[in-house]
């Protein structure tokens, strides 16, 4: 039976050409028992290999470039098997570097988010903007009570103010 642990390294042996080797490492997220297809490879790691390190290593630009090297290709299946993957030579440092590249690269994935997070808000931002632009010059805000001042004036006053 193929049974999933806490930081297991999974592999994919058996697919597309493009997604043949990717890999992720799991992370339990309840008590539930949960089996994997058997075209994924679980990978529990010595003590003193990290498997997130391994999986940053495989989906670096050396690593990739080492697992398109072993990939047999069929008409539409690839694979890449155990016995080829046993030999790429990954760099192991320490166990305290393991980490500290971890961090970094965490750290690093994390702004690229933040980022990615901050660039959707600035369009969603612009998109309102511009609706609530359109519905002014339209005459589509406000409660057309007379005493109110036109929403036209008050997008000047807000234009002016800059």
């Amino acid at each position: 039976m193929c049974l999933t642990k806490d930081g297991d390294f999974l592999f994919n042996t058996r697919n597309s050409r493009e997604l043949v080797g990717k890999n992720a490492i799991w992370k339990e997220i309840s008590d539930e028992i949960i089996l994997f297809n058997n075209n994924i490879m679980r990978v529990r790691f010595i003590t003193n290999v990290i498997s997130i390190y391994v999986a940053y290593y495989f989906n670096s630009i050396k690593g990739k470039s080492d697992l398109e090297k072993i990939k047999k290709v069929t008409t539409n299946v690839a694979a890449i098997y155990a016995k080829d993957l046993k030999k790429i030579l990954i760099p192991i440092p320490s166990i305290q570097e393991q980490q500290e590249i971890v961090r970094i690269l965490d750290d690093l994935f994390a702004k690229e988010q933040n980022a990615k997070d901050l660039i959707d808000l600035i369009d969603q931002i612009e998109a309102i903007k511009k609706t609530i632009l359109g519905q002014a010059f339209r005459g589509q805000l406000g409660t057309n009570e007379a005493r109110e001042e036109s929403a036209v004036e008050l997008l000047k006053d807000m234009l002016n103010r800059k």
